[in-house]
């Protein structure tokens, strides 16, 4: 004789019993999300390994500093390190001039960066999203010595 299976009732969804987020507008999220007042510059990658014109580096470094100066404004930042924030502000600002010279020098493209690198592995310890953007300052460092020759 045939057993009959009687069929298995869904089972009813369950509630993630996370937070509820309403936004209006749009949001994108990338590889991390810092909740609070905290900035995450959020890098992306491919996309900064694929920058091969100095127009396409100076746009990534200008994209850089505006990132910083908004992490500077946030009231959970220090005077000391808003102090050292400013001190990377004027290294991008220096490797962009630089780098749009009419025979830019990339060493001192790459040094300027790998100063400005460092000072925000500093800020680690103070401010999450420094290690992040210390990398992609390393990163646009070894990419200036491809662009513009080393």
């Amino acid at each position: 004789p045939k057993k009959e299976t009687t069929p298995r009732k869904p089972a009813s969804p369950k509630s993630s019993g996370g937070t509820i987020f309403n936004v209006q507008g749009g949001i994108h999220i990338g590889r991390d999300f810092v909740d609070g007042d905290q900035v995450n510059y959020i890098t992306n990658t491919q996309t900064i390994n694929n920058i091969s014109t100095p127009f396409e580096f100076v746009s990534e470094l200008q994209k850089l500093k505006a990132e910083i100066e908004t992490l500077k404004s946030q009231p959970s930042v220090e005077p000391a390190a808003v102090r050292r924030l400013t001190a990377v502000e004027g290294d991008l600002e220096d490797a962009i001039i630089e780098a749009k010279k009419e025979t830019p020098i990339a060493e001192r493209i790459k040094t300027t960066l790998d100063g400005a690198k460092e000072t925000m592995e500093k800020l680690s310890g103070s401010i999450g999203s420094a290690i992040s953007l210390g990398t992609t300052l390393g990163t646009l460092a070894v990419i200036a010595i491809k662009i513009f020759g080393g």
